[in-house]
């Protein structure tokens, strides 16, 4: 299987922190277009970090487009259009909180249309081997089906969509695991605070891996679709439940 990790830039020392911490207030509109970044004595100060490993953080955010160095303007995020919207740490970013409603419809509409039809591609395309891995994943999804255990349940089925891109064998393809990734964490974020469970949904990953194991590839394409219709369904209803709930929260607010 294939490293997952690697497409992402690392979190760990200080300029990995600088580049995931100021890169996710970009993307979330902290930090907006045409504004500027902190500048370097406050990110010094903020992140206790050396000035090499400050302006390490600023080149990677700079050639994942996301900001723009001028003289005398000083270092400003830059438009929407320049940012690398593929980039895997920019599309995790994305889904943190996407509270904006553009950003939500495009990692939803990008899943549906192509998860699908990486599955028919497994059918087509998996080895014998790769289909026993996914078919250990989904042994660990029954378990925790039996268990009612959203804890157990999520990563088993995180496991298991990002597994269908690894062994599509379609290495462009492969690179947009992430937006599947990202919209599965994101949905267990919802779900967690009222361990929201719907019995049998392993049943729904067997009918794709019978389909997978036959090469009924059509088949495996249109079991997919149905699986993300419904998952699609329940996160858009809680994605909505959740703007409303802020939307109320901000009407709270004292004025003064």
């Amino acid at each position: 299987m294939m490293e997952r990790d690697k497409w992402y830039y690392p979190a760990n020392g200080i300029h990995g922190k600088v580049v995931h911490e100021i890169g996710q207030e970009i993307v979330s509109g902290i930090i907006k277009p045409g504004e500027k970044i902190p500048d370097e004595v406050e990110i010094l100060r903020r992140f206790q970090g050396s000035r090499t490993a400050i302006r390490e953080a600023l080149r990677v955010l700079t050639a994942k487009g996301l900001i723009e160095a001028k003289q005398r303007a000083g270092t400003r995020v830059r438009a929407r259009e320049y940012w690398n919207l593929l980039d895997p740490d920019i599309i995790a970013w994305q889904s943190y909180d996407p509270s904006d409603r553009n950003d939500f419809r495009n990692l939803v509409e990008t899943r549906v249309l192509v998860e699908p039809l990486v599955t028919r591609l497994v059918a087509q395309r998996a080895t014998e081997e790769e289909l026993d891995q996914l078919e250990d994943i989904y042994l660990a999804m029954t378990v925790a089906d039996e268990k009612e255990s959203l804890a157990d349940f999520y990563p088993a089925c995180v496991n298991f969509h990002m597994t269908i891109y690894e062994i599509c064998h379609n290495d462009l393809l492969s690179r947009l695991s992430g937006i599947s990734q990202s919209l599965c964490d994101y949905h267990f974020k919802l779900k967690q605070p009222g361990n929201i469970y719907v019995t049998g949904m392993s049943g729904f990953y067997l009918e794709i891996l019978k389909l997978l194991r036959s090469r009924n590839a059509e088949g495996a394409e249109q079991a997919m679709q149905s699986l993300l219709d419904m998952k699609v369904t329940d996160l858009r209803e809680l994605h909505s439940e959740k703007q409303m709930a802020t939307n109320s929260n901000l009407g709270k607010l004292p004025l003064n």
